[in-house]
């Protein structure tokens, strides 16, 4: 009898829409996003519950809505600090008791005081771990890298291979090595922290788009007159209503560079499925 399939789920976190060539990108080079476009199906109307990290991410763990949940902003970072309890997961308990081994990678932020591994995954390797692995191999772990408020574009000092989509992207891998050997299927949740800024990516990544030649959004010079009151004020919160093009080319280009970075690691995963020959089952 053939046994359930595997599922290999992958998230990254601020990425718009239109940086993918599947979508349309005419810029931003995602080979690999694309070619999993190709193999399934896209979805040309998909909403998040909300535009909060902390709040879509419990979302997804509990089929709820934010006001359902009550996990209404991000954790850790504002005075309203719900999280996510593990007895509120439906994801978790349901794969668990489908007999599927479970291991988690990369970002979380749904509870600030409970890991994956409470919620009920076997495996968990956090960007904390990423972090500790850099300055254990004496690499440059700049403090910005932990700043996820500021809007930063800088080279980073390490290789490709070396970085932090890479070193998730590794541990990936390693799972697939693990459970492959294993009767029981598996589910690996791969949650980068990019292209969420600050965008600290290392050559020739951060060089592959040149700002000057990213021409604005078609919507760049919008008043927003007439618009929620939000917006006006979300642009004042973050700094960006005194800026111009000239001030977020930099930035977008360290985007989209970090982008395709993450595109290329992706396609690392998808190729030790493919010589593992678990690619069709999962």
């Amino acid at each position: 009898m053939h046994k359930k399939p595997n599922i290999l789920f992958v998230m990254t976190d601020q990425q718009r829409r239109d940086t993918v060539g599947a979508y349309g990108s005419l810029i931003c080079r995602t080979p690999n996003m694309d070619r999993l476009a190709a193999a399934g199906t896209c979805f040309d109307w998909a909403f998040t519950p909300t535009g909060l990290c902390s709040p879509a991410r419990a979302s997804l763990q509990c089929g709820l809505y934010p006001h359902a949940h009550k996990v209404l902003t991000n954790v850790s970072l504002h005075p309203i600090r719900e999280s996510l309890p593990a007895r509120a997961d439906r994801l978790t308990p349901a794969l668990k008791s489908a007999g599927y081994n479970l291991g988690f990678v990369g970002k979380w932020h749904v509870n600030e005081h409970e890991t994956p591994k409470d919620f009920g995954f076997d495996d968990y390797y956090s960007l904390g771990d990423y972090a500790n692995w850099r300055r254990g191999q004496g690499l440059d772990y700049p403090d910005v890298m932990q700043d996820y408020s500021k809007q930063v574009a800088a080279r980073d000092s390490v290789t490709p291979e070396q970085s932090r989509p890479a070193w998730l992207c590794d541990r990936a891998i390693d799972l697939i090595d693990k459970y492959s050997d294993e009767a029981d299927p598996f589910m690996i949740q791969l949650n980068f922290h990019g292209p969420h800024f600050p965008n600290i990516v290392p050559e020739p990544y951060f060089s592959l788009y040149g700002p000057e030649t990213i021409e604005p959004w078609p919507n760049f010079d919008d008043s927003l007159a007439g618009k929620p009151a939000v917006q006006s004020i979300k642009k004042r919160h973050w700094q960006t209503d005194v800026m111009n093009w000239s001030d977020w080319q930099p930035l977008v280009s360290a985007y989209f560079g970090e982008i395709t970075l993450i595109d290329a690691q992706v396609g690392r995963v998808l190729n030790r499925l493919d010589a593992t020959r678990l690619a069709e089952n999962t």
